[in-house]
């Protein structure tokens, strides 16, 4: 045999630790309908007048006069212990009994105090068997709430075309050569073999300018790319499923009775009050924890059952839903770099360019303006090139002019000599003729003597003025 009482504070404990599990968030119970185990006091008392029931015992005991130790009864009973007109006092100290009881004794019972005595106080107070039937039933409807949490994995390819604008910045060098002609006089004089020649000439010197320019661009441009990507996301959810089941039990006197009275009371029916109360109590309570119980069960199931499928289907619509957004926000990323760099290298050729022309124009205007300093004034090592030239030029003119001088000198020479020899011959001719011959009118003229042939020769060699 087994005794198990169930009290309303064990009852309480249970629900409230029902309600705070994961699966219970908030139970709702409802009690339909309950009926218990009816109790039926028999008239008559189990001890006669003068004497009181010992439950220990199990005896009828005789009530206790003035100065009687009645602090060892249990307490439920010292009310019955002692005469009438005496009530059980305990005395001062901190002396007690083994067990629950202190040191007590039958003591009068102050004036003005309602104190009922004689078959009055008996039959009101005695013991008296009750008798216990029926059964015990209770109809409890619960509402359950159940969580339920689920993982779901969802994969997503997303597509975005993303435009971006940039600004770059270049900076661009240039160098642009001009070429400057610088004109200068020289004068050279030769002398060969007794000839002097003297020469002028003019000469032209080629000098390059550099001019330099920088400059400094900004460009914008402005370029649209596309890019994928696909992602993978988890989602957890947990959803809510409500359901509700309403279940009636029944707990028998018999099975009541099996469970709380002791084992030589088994069998009966009757019993002091205090027991067949408890045996009452116990299928009231019993009752109620396996309706309850069974109607959790029942609506906890019914409730998984939804709260697993709504847990499920809201997962995968937000794991879904994450990928996408994760998707899309990648393929914005990978989109708009590609559109980044792709701008800022258009940004940068422009910029390039623009610097570039820039540069240029500064370089040119730079080289014009130092191409014309130049010109207007030449530096030294311009002038000494020109003259160099110059001088360079008039002596070679010079060498041939006196080169032909001399060729000419060397002519004449060989025509004097040539003609002194013809004439030699021809006096000869003649003076062999004239011994016979004419003297007068038919004579040549005379011969030239050498006197005659080095005065030709000194007018040949005076110096050539070219």
């Amino acid at each position: 045999m087994k005794i198990t009482l169930f009290t309303s504070a064990m009852l309480s404990g249970a629900m409230q630790f029902l309600s705070n599990k994961d699966l219970l968030p908030s139970p709702k119970v409802e009690t339909l309908s309950a009926s218990g185990i009816k109790l039926e006091d028999t008239a008559k008392c189990k001890c006669p007048l003068g004497e009181f029931w010992h439950q220990v015992t199990k005896e009828c005991l005789k009530q206790g006069p003035f100065g009687y130790e009645c602090g060892h009864f249990p307490e439920n009973i010292r009310h019955r212990v002692c005469a009438d007109g005496l009530e059980c006092v305990g005395l001062d100290g901190k002396d007690t009994y083994l067990g629950t009881g202190k040191p007590a004794s039958c003591r009068p019972i102050p004036k003005g105090k309602d104190a009922p005595a004689g078959e009055e106080r008996h039959n009101n107070d005695c013991a008296k068997l009750t008798t216990v039937s029926g059964e015990a039933c209770t109809e409890v409807k619960v509402t359950v709430v159940e969580k339920e949490k689920e993982t779901e994995k969802a994969t997503a390819k997303k597509k975005a075309k993303v435009t971006e604008t940039a600004k770059q910045d270049a900076t661009e060098k240039a160098t642009v050569t001009k070429k400057v002609k610088v004109t200068a006089d020289a004068t050279a004089e030769v002398s060969k073999d007794g000839v002097v020649a003297t020469g002028d000439a003019e000469a032209s010197a080629v000098t390059k300018v550099k001019g330099k320019g920088k400059e400094t661009a900004t460009a914008e441009a402005e370029a649209t790319e596309e890019a994928s990507a696909t992602v993978q996301a988890k989602a957890t959810k947990t959803e809510k499923g409500t359901a509700e089941a309403t279940v009636k039990v029944c707990v028998s006197v018999a099975d009541a009775i099996d469970r709380i009275v002791p084992a030589h009371l088994q069998g009966k029916d009757k019993f002091t009050r205090k027991l067949a109360e408890d045996v009452a109590e116990y299928a009231k309570e019993t009752s109620f924890q396996k309706a309850y119980d069974e109607a959790v069960e029942k609506a906890a199931k019914k409730a998984n059952v939804k709260a697993e499928d709504l847990a499920s289907k809201t997962a995968k619509k937000a794991a879904k839903e994450k990928a996408e957004k994760l998707a899309e926000e990648s393929a914005k990323k990978k989109a708009a770099e590609k559109a980044q760099k792709k701008a800022e290298k258009k940004a940068e050729k422009k910029a390039e360019k623009k610097a570039k022309k820039a540069a240029t124009k500064e370089a040119e205007e730079n080289a014009k303006k130092n191409a014309a300093d130049v010109k207007k004034n030449p530096p030294q090592n311009v002038e000494d090139q020109a003259a160099a030239q110059a001088k360079k030029q008039a002596e070679e003119e010079a060498k041939a002019k006196a080169a032909a001088a001399q060729a000419a000198a060397a002519a004449a020479t060989d025509a004097v000599a040539d003609m002194a020899g013809k004439t030699a011959e021809q006096t000869a001719e003649q003076a062999a003729a004239g011994g016979g011959g004419d003297s007068g009118a038919n004579a040549g003229p005379p011969p030239k003597t050498s006197a005659d042939v080095n005065d030709a020769n000194k007018a040949f060699s005076k110096p050539f003025l070219l």
